[in-house]
């Protein structure tokens, strides 16, 4: 008998390669515009949009705002002459193509859907998510997908896992339990919501914060000696 009865994933940076897939997508908007990409842009995108989903993830901004502002921002700095708007649609038209997947995902999903009920918890855009997940080789195993986008409310809220949980059916909390890369909205929701975590550590950093998790992994296939 496993030990949990439902696995809430995060999507990107633990099943899916969202560092591979924002490179292609930006990579390819910006070349878009004939302006050349190489790591000094993909570093200034990454900080102007850290920023921007880090005012998301408290609720001081919308996802409209970030899909937008992060490209303005961006083409002042490089002083590119170009619909910013039409930049971020395209930005979100080529990350909907990207399923590449994190090593053992497709292991670890098929294995644990076998024993648990799985579902994916992500903060994104609604559309981007579906495509990806609907593209990759794994959206078979999961029950429900839910998006932030679409509740109105994301990781951390507890708003956000009350909507999961009532929809799922869970009522025993003691054993569900959430993965994921990020300890500011997995880790923390997890915590307020009164759920098992899983913080997923491949590049092995320290928690340097006071927020607690149940289990640490650096790689998906540890996973399946915990749940199990």
């Amino acid at each position: 008998m496993a030990k949990f009865d439902y696995v809430l994933f995060d999507l990107d940076k633990t099943l899916f390669d969202f560092d591979a897939s924002e490179k292609h997508s930006l990579k390819s908007t910006i070349e878009n515009y004939g302006h050349s990409f190489n790591i000094d842009v993909l570093n200034l995108f990454q900080k102007i949009n850290h920023a921007l989903w880090d005012q998301y993830d408290v609720g001081e901004v919308n996802h409209t705002y970030v899909k937008y502002k992060r490209f303005e921002r961006l083409f002042e700095s490089l002083e590119i002459k170009a619909d910013f708007e039409e930049a971020g649609d395209l930005y979100t038209s080529f990350l909907s193509e990207c399923s590449q997947l994190t090593i053992n995902s497709i292991e670890v999903c098929e294995k644990l859907a076998h024993h648990c009920k799985l579902a994916i918890v992500t903060n994104g855009f609604s559309s981007t998510q579906h495509l990806r997940i609907n593209n990759s080789p794994i959206k078979d195993c999961f029950s429900n997908v839910f998006i932030s986008d679409e509740i109105g409310s994301q990781k951390p809220n507890k708003v956000f896992f009350d909507f999961v949980f009532k929809e799922m059916g869970i009522i025993n909390k003691e054993r569900t339990i959430i993965i994921g890369d990020s300890i500011k909205t997995d880790i923390t929701g997890g915590n307020l919501a009164g759920i098992k975590t899983c913080w997923f550590n491949p590049e092995k950093i320290e928690n340097k914060t006071l927020i607690k998790c149940d289990y640490e992994i650096d790689s998906l296939i540890q996973l399946i000696d915990i749940i199990i």
